[in-house]
């Protein structure tokens, strides 16, 4: 099985050191980023089959822009971080799944 590129863009929203993220590293590449700054999420998505993200806004330009993007996981209680119309608007439509703790 082909190893999947995942890139958390916020890890500092969601930990204080507490967990444990092998089993991420485990599925894959792994990246994490304390913060990410709007101009960087491009940049440090570009190979991203799956994002996580708290507080970071993926908005239409950078869906479209991410073309190997299949799924996002959104780290909190809402999916207002994600324009969802921009998640079909895409030859292969992504799924967004909201994790809570």
């Amino acid at each position: 099985m082909k190893d999947m590129n995942i890139t958390c863009l916020d890890s500092s929203t969601l930990t204080r050191g507490d967990i444990d993220f092998a089993p991420l590293e485990a599925l894959g590449n792994f990246s994490h980023f304390d913060r990410t700054v709007p101009s960087q999420v491009i940049e440090r998505s570009r190979d991203a089959e799956v994002i996580l993200t708290n507080k970071v806004v993926l908005d239409a330009g950078i869906i479209q822009s991410l073309p190997n993007l299949k799924l996002i996981l959104v780290c909190a209680t809402g999916v207002n971080v994600v324009d969802l119309d921009a998640r079909l608007d895409r030859a292969n439509p992504l799924n967004v799944v909201v994790v809570l703790d």
